[in-house]
């Protein structure tokens, strides 16, 4: 909820469905030159994302940012392409929202602004007109009830927009589908092109991680899984992943990207490599300033640990600068991550990584008494599998300590946590977990799948 994001609709006006409408939408990009290829080469990328109650078909793109721009150049591109309606959703504020609706040839036909748009268009921006919106509205919707709707009073506008939706026949859900929302189901379908005339392959940041880092981390057991994303895995005794990942976006002509680290044992909740890195960045996974920091050297630099965590390239067509961009972001990775990684070789080694650099993911989920918790990244239930839990908890307290006199030293930060304290607690809801027959079983149910998961990568 509150996100800032932008989306195109289109209709599927001949019920084509998604195996004819997809036949059809690289048809019409052939035609203006451009052929099917693998997500390395693509100069251009597309989701698309099929609903059984809607004739409309969402369509996102990783190229579309908060401004909507792209989008809306796509959303015109798309009706005239495919002789179809289409309207371009874009979530300029957490309360405000702007859908341009395009007509099959690609004229726009008109603007429907919802939420509080006072701050943007001032108190005289113009009502949404019939004519135009009218045409979509589903068998017994008025237009009346369309803008009683639309001039609903919500703390969200992604909340008003799935209710307005279905009242113009889309999915409540697929007018807010984004490509960081993408997962390969039945659904959705990605598609990749690249310009025919065109026979040298353009480098991306995929393409370029994939050669360096392969290089690099290859001799050292990782192995580039089968995904729509980039990720090395390097599997420990059937129970632990090693996992180093990447995720990229490109705004205002500058590409960037940051590369990220982490563990993920058969214990947590869900093991997914066909999911965006995005989702998992900053709660399992940790750049290299994150690792930088957390093991609280020193000589710390602010400027060091920011350098590290986010590097930017401005031509992709450079290919020695992006090469080297990337040979200096893996020197970084074997420096700081890779021996982290290489310590997490059994289950209390495991919490030993998770209490150093992410002890989120070790939370007790005192609420349900789960150790699997509501979060996928919750790795709670390791506290049952350790062999030595004193030991870890009293290491455990030492890192506090070192952490509480790190803040203090580069931050002037005082202590807001008593070690002691924190630690017993931990002591008592493992206790109390421990009588939870029915989680621990869930648990182990959750661990046969995910050990099938590494297993077969």
């Amino acid at each position: 909820m509150g996100n800032f994001y932008t989306t195109v609709q289109i209709l599927d006006n001949e019920k084509l469905g998604s195996k004819k409408f997809t036949e059809k939408f690289c048809k019409k990009m052939a035609d203006e030159g451009y052929v099917s290829c693998g997500g390395d080469e693509a100069e251009q990328s597309y989701i698309l994302h099929f609903a059984e109650n809607s004739s409309w078909v969402a369509i996102a793109s990783e190229e579309y940012t908060s401004d909507g721009q792209k989008a809306r150049a796509d959303a015109l591109r798309f009706a005239k392409l495919l002789k179809a309606p289409c309207v371009n959703t874009n979530v300029i504020d957490s309360d405000c929202a702007v859908m341009d609706v395009y007509g099959a040839t690609g004229k726009k036909l008109d603007t429907l602004i919802m939420g509080r748009a006072d701050d943007y268009f001032g108190d005289d921006y113009p009502d949404p007109l019939e004519k135009p919106w009218g045409m979509f509205l589903t068998d017994g919707t008025t237009w009346e009830h369309f803008m009683e709707v639309r001039n609903g009073d919500y703390t969200f506008v992604e909340d008003g927009l799935a209710e307005l939706a279905p009242l113009i026949g889309m999915d409540s859900c697929n007018i807010g589908f984004t490509a960081e929302e993408a997962a390969e189901n039945d659904e959705t379908v990605f598609l990749y092109f690249k310009n025919a005339g065109k026979k040298p392959k353009k480098l991306t940041l995929n393409a370029a991680f994939k050669q360096v880092f392969g290089q690099g981390l290859e001799p050292l057991g990782f192995k580039l899984v089968k995904s729509k994303y980039p990720y090395f895995v390097r599997v420990i005794n059937d129970e632990i992943a090693h996992v180093i990942t990447l995720t990229s976006e490109k705004s205002c002509g500058t590409n960037t990207f940051i590369i990220y680290g982490g563990i993920a044992t058969i214990y947590k909740q869900e093991i997914d490599f066909s999911k965006n890195p995005k989702f998992d960045a900053g709660h399992w996974l940790s750049d290299i300033g994150s690792f930088y920091e957390g093991v609280f050297p020193t000589d710390y630099s602010r400027k060091q640990e920011i350098a590290m965590a986010r590097y930017f390239i401005n031509d992709l067509n450079d290919c020695e600068k992006v090469y080297n961009c990337f040979s200096v972001a893996l020197e970084r990775v074997k420096q700081w991550i890779i021996p982290e990684l290489d310590k997490v070789i059994d289950v209390d080694s495991a919490i030993r990584f998770l209490f150093r650099f992410v002890p989120s993911c070790l939370r007790v989920n005192q609420e349900t008494e789960q150790f699997d918790g509501t979060l996928f990244c919750n790795e709670s239930y390791l506290f049952i599998k350790a062999k030595e839990l004193d030991d870890l908890l009293e290491e455990r307290k030492e890192i506090i300590m070192e952490g509480q006199e790190f803040d203090k030293r580069i931050w002037n930060k005082e202590p807001s946590l008593d070690p002691e304290i924190f630690i017993s607690e931990i002591r008592q809801n493992v206790k109390q977990l421990i009588k939870n027959k029915k989680s621990i079983e869930n648990a182990e149910i959750n661990a046969k799948k995910n050990s099938l998961i590494l297993k077969n990568l």
